[in-house]
């Protein structure tokens, strides 16, 4: 018998998590159907996040979210105000928990629940180093079109959750997994929970914000550092059909139309 051993709750939903489980640690399992929960007392292999982890953690992230606030972080607009992550030993366990099971993705909002939070969004990577997972997170932002809060390709859930404003928690875990695709199982939790698909992730520094919010993908204001005004330069529309353009007085107006560019100072139009 193992001299150290845990017990632990899981939803009947999630039993079939012990399957994965068994590939790196020696369990026993027993489902009671009357509780219906699934009871896994099993040796503990992994230990406890080490400190040299959490603060590589936390650094990553809080240096991203400064890379925000400085534009470092090309094609996303600057940021009014990021405060950095402090963490969360609640949440560091709830990670990892899930990190031991080497399973591969998320649990469930129930599952990573604790106290203090409305709600808890979580960050799950299989990589061979905390570095490389994190890296591929914070990646997403080349495809994440942030006036219009949608994600041209794949997913940006991730990126958009290490610079949510409104997040002031995390807490990770990391755990070994020789049987599986990936070297470390990477996890982590943030309290409150972001990544919301039709909320800004944060809010846009400085007086245009009102002129990049309301002209949509239009982000040349931020990207010079101040404030652009919006002009408008008549062009000639193109008929192929001169009979159709002199047919009546409506169309004969359309033979200009507006277009709209942007005056940002000491720039030319864009």
């Amino acid at each position: 018998m193992c001299t150290d051993h845990c017990t632990r709750l899981i939803y009947s939903s999630s039993c079939w998590k012990a399957i994965h489980l068994e590939m790196t640690v020696k369990c026993q399992s027993s489902l009671t159907a009357l509780t219906t929960l699934c009871l896994l007392v099993c040796c503990c292999v992994h230990a406890a996040m080490d400190n040299a982890t959490r603060e590589k953690l936390l650094k990553l992230h809080n240096n991203a979210r400064v890379s925000v606030m400085h534009g470092r972080l090309e094609g996303q607009p600057i940021a009014k105000s990021i405060k950095p992550l402090k963490w969360n030993m609640e949440l560091e366990k709830k990670a990892q928990m899930l990190a031991d099971t080497c399973y591969f993705g998320p649990d469930s909002a129930i599952e990573r629940k604790v106290p203090g939070f409305t709600n808890v969004g979580q960050n799950w990577a299989g990589a061979s180093t905390v570095d490389i997972g994190f890296q591929r997170w914070l990646n997403e932002y080349k495809n994440y079109d942030f006036f219009n809060r949608l994600c041209l390709v794949g997913r940006c859930i991730h990126y958009t959750q290490i610079v949510w404003e409104n997040t002031t928690d995390i807490g990770c875990g990391v755990a070994t997994c020789p049987h599986s695709p990936f070297k470390l199982s990477i996890v982590c939790n943030y309290g409150p929970g972001g990544g919301c698909p039709r909320q800004f992730p944060y809010s846009v520094k400085g007086l245009y914000r009102q002129w990049t919010i309301k002209y949509g993908r239009k982000w040349y204001s931020w990207r010079y550092g101040r404030r652009c005004r919006p002009v408008y330069v008549k062009q000639r529309c193109n008929h192929t059909n001169e009979r159709q353009l002199n047919r009546t007085p409506a169309i004969q107006k359309k033979r200009y139309k507006l277009i709209k560019q942007y005056l940002c100072p000491n720039k030319q139009k864009v």
